[in-house]
């Protein structure tokens, strides 16, 4: 196909294109872009500006190059592909079910279930949640808030703020803050939390 003519007022584009789509498959092969010189009979003649030619694809992907290696000792891996992650919807409206999945994930680690924690939590490890968070004898929610959306609309957040009290050797302290909630991307009627804590 070439891209050629006048615009709706007449004057003829500066700049041309011509694609070249493969036949069988009609995919686009190659792209040609001329930009306009002066010279021939008619005052106008084109020159090739440049090309691009599109060959890969459908290529297969050699398996490798999704498989992590070597990876440092310190990184935490997370596969939502194999666990279910989060806390099912069902008939829970999103600002409840956001609620419900905070509440789950400090009961669980008042109650030292840190598997279960982890799960709610985008499904990090036990060993990950009771490392950051198995120091505190005791944990006993003291508020959750309202669920608000995320300044950044594209984020899918909802911000549930919290506030829970920790006691660790004799000691309580208070520890305030916003859990975002949204839901498992491959799991839409899950919700898990995916930051904030």
């Amino acid at each position: 196909m070439l891209a050629l003519g006048r615009n709706q007022r007449g004057i003829r584009p500066a700049l041309r294109e011509v694609y070249l789509v493969d036949r069988e498959t009609k995919l686009l092969r190659t792209m040609e872009s001329y930009g306009e010189v002066d010279g021939e009979a008619d005052g106008h003649a084109y020159r090739l500006l440049g090309r691009r030619q599109y060959l890969g694809y459908n290529e297969p992907i050699d398996p490798a190059f999704f498989t992590l290696e070597d990876l440092p000792p310190d990184v935490m891996r997370v596969d939502q592909t194999t666990q279910e992650v989060g806390l099912a919807k069902g008939d829970m409206t999103d600002n409840q079910v956001a609620v419900a999945v905070v509440r789950q994930f400090f009961e669980a680690v008042g109650a030292k279930d840190y598997a279960t924690a982890g799960r709610m939590y985008s499904g990090i490890p036990a060993e990950k949640v009771k490392e950051i968070l198995g120091q505190a004898d005791r944990v006993q929610i003291v508020s959750l808030g309202e669920p608000v959306p995320h300044a950044r609309p594209e984020t899918r957040f909802l911000c549930v703020p919290f506030e829970v009290e920790l006691e660790t050797g004799g000691t309580k302290s208070t520890k305030k803050g916003t859990a975002y909630v949204r839901p498992v991307y491959n799991q839409p009627d899950h919700w898990t939390i995916d930051g904030g804590i």
